[in-house]
């Protein structure tokens, strides 16, 4: 007797199906590849999935700096702008992602805690960030300067532990660069990611990406593209560890911006958001009208001839540590 045609159609679919799916979580959490990486003078240290780079500097540096990368960055976004040996300069590398230092060799942080979050998510970060502010800065005067996601990791970070950043015994100021903001919303070249559809789709879609010609896509999304700033761009889609953490940031991202609203700036340091001219990762008028709302604890600059990444284009459009 001959199986039904329906039943037969209905297996090799349920078959199909589960291919599809396994290959997709392979992709997904399949370690992938580091790019970017250069010499670092200074320890590594591990803090649960994450890993901060301190750079050795003057033994009386006249400021600390804390610094927290964006959205499938690395910590090199920032060497350039604080190359003055006398700042003390920390740098954090977001969960699950490789720390962009040749010849690694990170030591597990004998203060550190695996924080209560999923790696991946700003709140995970934030903790990580909290744990380097209580433990790190060799000075009372710090700033804390997150660009893009790492904006929203600043936030969050004053909202998990506000004793920590309103100035009690230190002075602290927060630049919020291109920052993703609560009630902020995507630039439609990113919701194609962030939304369910374009998640889904993504552990196929970023091995192509990988492939593509870096000129044929970088004007489109990141504006002028020379020097440092294509240096850094142009392999930027393997900084995460896996695909799942793409995954995961792009949830955490979405939801975060969603469930937080003007409140969360009350426990902030005082300090600047910096708003791009040509702005092509985010909604510039709903990062603007979030930043409106910041009170007067932050002013609003919005430099001229200035895109996503406003200190690679624009470098002194963004006041240095305590001017």
């Amino acid at each position: 007797m001959s199986a039904n045609p329906w039943v037969m159609t209905v297996l090799v679919l349920v078959a199909v199906a589960v291919l599809i799916e396994g290959l997709r979580r392979f992709q997904l959490y399949r370690l992938q590849p580091q790019r970017n990486m250069e010499e670092f003078d200074g320890p590594v240290y591990r803090v649960g999935s994450a890993h901060v780079s301190v750079r050795a500097s003057a033994d009386a540096p006249h400021c600390s700096v804390i610094c927290m990368h964006g959205f499938m960055e690395d910590h090199r976004y920032f060497t350039d702008f604080y190359r003055d040996p006398d700042i003390d300069l920390i740098l954090m590398t977001s969960a699950d992602y490789h720390p962009p230092v040749a010849g690694l060799k990170a030591a597990n942080a004998t203060w550190g805690v695996e924080p209560p979050w999923r790696p991946g998510t700003i709140e995970y970060d934030a903790h990580v960030l909290n744990q380097v502010l209580e433990n790190l800065p060799r000075t009372d005067r710090v700033r804390l300067h997150g660009h893009s996601r790492g904006g929203a990791v600043v936030i969050e970070a004053a909202n998990q532990r506000p004793e920590l950043h309103d100035g009690s015994g230190r002075q602290v100021e927060v630049v919020l660069e291109a920052p993703v903001l609560p009630q902020g919303e995507p630039h439609p070249y990113l919701a194609a990611t962030l939304n369910p559809v374009g998640r889904w789709l993504l552990p196929f879609v970023m091995p192509l990406y990988k492939r593509l010609p870096f000129d044929l896509y970088a004007k489109r999304l990141y504006g002028e593209v020379s020097g440092r700033k294509r240096e850094l761009l142009s392999q930027i889609y393997f900084n995460p560890r896996r695909y799942a953490t793409i995954v995961v940031n792009a949830i955490s991202i979405s939801e975060w911006m969603a469930a937080h609203d003007h409140h969360s700036f009350k426990v902030c340091a005082s300090g600047v958001i910096v708003v791009g001219e040509d702005e092509r990762i985010l909604d510039r008028e709903a990062m603007l009208a979030s930043a409106r709302q910041a009170g007067k604890r932050f002013k609003v600059l919005e430099p001229a001839g200035t895109t996503h990444f406003v200190i690679q284009d624009k470098p002194e459009a963004v006041p240095g540590p305590f001017a």
